[in-house]
């Protein structure tokens, strides 16, 4: 790669050359040939072509410390949360849905512009939920601890004014069986994965109409992990389940027609395997954590998973977040660590945010959302060189 990029540079090096000559002979002669204007397209379309390659090695110079962007958002509004967040998802790009230890269940507006925060009165729905997906423009599908599956209907397609009046109950099934719904991961559209008990997983399929929800009881897979304990899992495109456990371990699970079947394992810590999440990357890269701070990042092909390299942090992490080749992590000090790829590796950013964070989420753009055990939640923007224009911010400013 750098001795092509090293060919590029002396190339476009010459042609600039050649453009001089010919530019100071123009000016001589006062004749302008008819293709000196497409000469000129072609070497400013060579010179930003070399600038977006050489983008990761300048990235690479402080890949350690990029700058990052953390700031409280203000709250607004007459109303708030009393308890311990649970779920969160984005609803749209200015408002989230928060269920709380309580049941509740809120509305949240955030202006990343104004860096202000609104809370809607609760909804009229009681729900312990495990899981919150916008499963259509129109629908939301909740998913309770206790097995309890609720449907609600979208009144209004953009919260611009937050409103329990946005949603409207289309149907409530309570307690489909002692297990409840924990753990949950979505495979693909109506299919589903949960945790049964401590070794044992459940692949299972909803049935949604137009007013009903329901569990489809003859579509159901169970995974069994023989005596070890299942700590954490992941879904891995349309035919892999990864799965952890209290030993180490790791178990791939792969999709032979409609089940899925073991495929292999591997012998990964000696410690139990605390989070499996994928990273945002250009590659298929994900991270698999050890409960003493050890992670290791694999490169999924279409067959196996490879180490590419191993790493090391402070705390156990419990939950990841991963967009457009960066990272956010939270571990059980509630913590946050910052991770960023560049030139196929992941680096752990030397700041790290010490508040008690419960919650992280990938929100709209570049940014992410942090929650705390009050209710607070903060802004964090990670000042990535992802332009030929931030490149030369950087460097106009430095």
């Amino acid at each position: 790669m750098k001795d092509k990029l090293h060919n590029e540079i002396k190339e476009y090096t010459n042609q600039v050359c050649s453009l001089r000559k010919e530019f100071n002979e123009i000016k001589k002669t006062g004749v302008l040939e008819e293709d000196f204007e497409k000469k000129i397209n072609r070497v400013n379309f060579n010179q930003n072509n070399i600038l977006e390659k050489l983008i990761p090695y300048y990235r690479q110079e402080n890949i350690e410390n990029t700058e990052v962007l953390f700031k409280e958002l203000e709250k607004i509004g007459s109303f708030e949360n009393t308890a311990i967040i649970e779920s969160t998802i984005v609803f749209d790009e200015s408002n989230l849905i928060v269920s709380n230890s309580k049941g509740e269940l809120y509305i949240v507006k955030i202006d990343i512009n104004m860096y202000t925060v609104e809370w809607s009165e609760k909804l009229d729905i009681n729900i312990k939920c495990s899981y919150i997906e916008k499963i259509s423009e129109e629908r939301i599908l909740l998913l309770g601890q206790s097995g309890e599956m609720i449907l609600l209907e979208i009144l209004e397609r953009k919260l611009y004014n937050i409103s329990k009046k946005s949603f409207k109950l289309i149907s409530q099934r309570n307690r489909i069986d002692e297990y409840g719904f924990l753990d949950i991961l979505k495979i693909e559209e109506n299919k589903y994965i949960r945790k049964k008990e401590e070794n044992l997983l459940e692949i299972f399929e909803i049935e949604i109409s137009s007013n009903k929800v329901d569990i489809v009881k003859e579509k159901r897979q169970e995974i069994y992990i023989e005596k070890e304990i299942i700590s954490s899992s992941l879904v891995l495109g349309l035919d892999r389940i990864i799965i952890g456990t209290d030993s180490g371990n790791v178990y791939i699970y792969r999709k032979n027609n409609s089940e899925y079947i073991f495929d292999y394992s591997l012998d990964i810590f000696n410690q139990e395997v605390s989070n499996i999440s994928k990273l945002d990357s250009d590659g298929k890269d994900i991270a698999i954590f050890s409960s003493d701070g050890n992670f290791k990042v694999y490169s999924f092909n279409n067959k196996e998973i490879h180490l590419k390299e191993n790493k090391k942090i402070d705390g156990s992490i419990f939950k990841l977040e991963s967009k457009e080749s960066t990272g956010l992590m939270i571990g059980q000090e509630g913590v946050a660590y910052i991770i960023e790829e560049n030139m196929g590796s992941w680096y752990v950013n030397s700041k790290k945010i010490e508040k008690f964070f419960i919650e992280i989420l990938a929100h709209e753009k570049e940014y992410y959302l942090l929650f705390d055990l009050d209710s607070n939640i903060y802004l964090l923007y990670i000042d990535r060189i992802r332009s030929v224009e931030d490149m030369y911010n950087k460097i106009k400013f430095s």
